[in-house]
């Protein structure tokens, strides 16, 4: 027992000298720690360790330092610095694009180390700087608004804007589909961060990559090929006045919209679903529109042109026609019995892809025409579009005595406009033999009633001159002579593509 006893006790003296040992080796670690400490701090040097930018400003005071900082931006304001894009580089001089070395910040981020948080941690970040080191890159202070403006310039040059996949159609109407191209844009908030990265340890050449933001078109190449389209199976071409400013911004307008419209086998397309409300808020503007059978201003004046010569290429594409109505008027784009009037709110266009495969439709808008066509896998028809039974509705005249016009004196206050009425057939043959010849549509134009002023009042001698001038005639009379061969889709008919042109814009 006195032996268990003694051991105890023996135990218990080492572990006390033991704990003193590690006091006394704390206490000579701080001693030492708080020496070193006030070495630096009383003399107002740079901790032992401290690099900038690589290289060595070990016990510098800061006049040594600010000495060693005009130096080193001496040396860089005689190097240029090279922006670098792919194979094309530009270079600047940094001091040309206020680009300044900041002294005073990369000094402060030096002279902080082993002056911040408690005595034992300025001790400890100084000990931990003295055997594994800190390096401090070099602050700039850059132009920001001048820089950005330099890279814009950059950018003007690099920039590309994307394009979809283009439909090149050949002289057998058979398709080849050119690649789609990547967009390109300069991204100045990741280059002037690449630039701050290599300006902080400039030991090597000053080369910036410019970081660019690309960006991936709709269509591209694999997504038409996936779509099999293979030839052009139908086009039509109608002419606007380009004079006509608002009109003509309409018609691009929907036509933007309707280009690259998809269409699945037994799909029905609607006009007014895939263009969308005409109105102001969808960048339409003020042209003339056909309504209660006059030409007045309306939001959207143009459109009916588009899903009229839309119409017409899905007539020769021998898609059937869900739903179409004629308009009140004929109209000078196109001939009697092909029009297709819209209100987005009342009239639609429909049709239905009534083939196996998918249809893919672009528009093209050029130099006072455009033109509407239509892809797919296979198309081997010859399709005729004719009208027959045309008959002219005159017009009445309306008479109406006006006592303020002198006797004899004739006005016309409404030209009389006459009607129409017309059958639209569509006849295919396929291999040299007719497959189906079928009624379209029956189409009826309302005639314009005329209206003219008979003076009723007294005669004077001015009155009877002006009795002796011609006056307008009291009836308009359209030009119904409009030739539609240049449009058709048929083997001896051309169709007005020009073949070096990429259809998709």
């Amino acid at each position: 027992m006195e032996t268990g006893k003694h051991y105890t006790i023996n135990k218990y003296k080492w572990l006390h000298i033991a704990f003193g040992i590690c006091i006394a080796f704390l206490i000579l670690i701080m001693g030492v720690t708080g020496v070193i400490t006030r070495y630096y701090l009383q003399n107002n040097m740079v901790c032992f360790g401290v690099t900038i930018a690589g290289q060595d400003i070990s016990k510098m005071d800061k006049q040594d330092i600010f000495a060693f900082l005009d130096k080193l931006e001496e040396k860089l304001n005689q190097k240029s610095i090279v922006l670098k894009y792919d194979k094309k580089t530009w270079e600047i001089k940094p001091f040309e694009k206020s680009i300044f070395l900041d002294k005073n910040k990369t000094f402060s981020r030096a002279f902080r180390i082993g002056r911040e948080g408690k005595p034992w941690e300025q001790a400890l970040d100084i000990l931990q700087t003295r055997y594994k080191g800190k390096n401090i890159p070099l602050y700039f202070y850059v132009h920001s608004p001048e820089m950005k403006c330099y890279l814009s310039t950059i950018g003007k040059e690099i920039f590309v804007k994307p394009h979809n996949a283009l439909l090149q159609v050949n002289q057998d109407r058979s398709v080849k589909v050119i690649p789609e191209i990547v967009g390109v844009e300069i991204n100045s908030e990741k280059t002037l961060q690449n630039l701050q990265k290599v300006l902080a340890n400039p030991q090597n050449d000053l080369q910036v990559t410019i970081e660019i933001n690309k960006t991936k078109p709709d269509r591209t190449q694999a997504f038409i090929n996936n779509l099999g389209i293979k030839k052009l199976i139908s086009s039509y071409t109608t002419a606007f006045n380009p004079a006509k400013k608002n009109r003509s911004y309409n018609v691009k307008l929907a036509a933007e919209a309707l280009n690259g419209t998809i269409l699945k086998p037994d799909e029905v397309f609607s006009f007014n679903e895939r263009i969308g409300p005409r109105d102001g808020e969808n960048g339409y503007k003020n042209a003339p529109v056909i309504e209660n059978g006059k030409l007045v201003d309306g939001i959207g004046g143009g459109v009916c042109q588009v899903s009229s010569t839309l119409y017409n290429s899905v007539l020769y594409a021998d898609l059937e026609i869900i739903s179409r109505t004629n308009h009140s008027l004929p109209s000078t784009y196109v001939g009697l019995g092909r029009d297709a009037t819209v209100d987005f709110n009342s009239l639609d266009f429909k049709f239905k892809n009534n083939t196996k495969h998918n249809l893919f439709i672009t528009t093209y808008v050029a130099e006072g025409k455009i033109t509407i066509n239509i892809f797919g896998e296979s198309f081997n028809k010859r399709v005729r579009v004719f009208t027959t039974n045309e008959r002219v509705i005159q017009p009445k005249i309306e008479m109406r005595q006006d006592y303020s016009l002198p006797k004899g004196i004739q006005k016309v206050e409404q030209v009389s406009k006459p009607g129409y009425q017309v059958t639209v057939w569509r006849l295919v043959e396929e291999k040299d033999k007719e497959t189906k010849r079928e009624i379209i549509s029956k189409d009826y134009y309302t005639p314009v009633s005329g209206i003219v002023r008979i003076g009723a009042g007294k005669t004077s001698t001015a009155d009877k001159d002006e009795m002796n001038e011609e006056h307008p005639a009291v009836t308009q009379k359209f030009d119904l002579e409009f030739d539609d061969t240049q449009y058709m889709h048929s083997d001896d008919a051309p169709v007005n593509i020009d073949t070096s042109i990429d259809i998709i814009q």
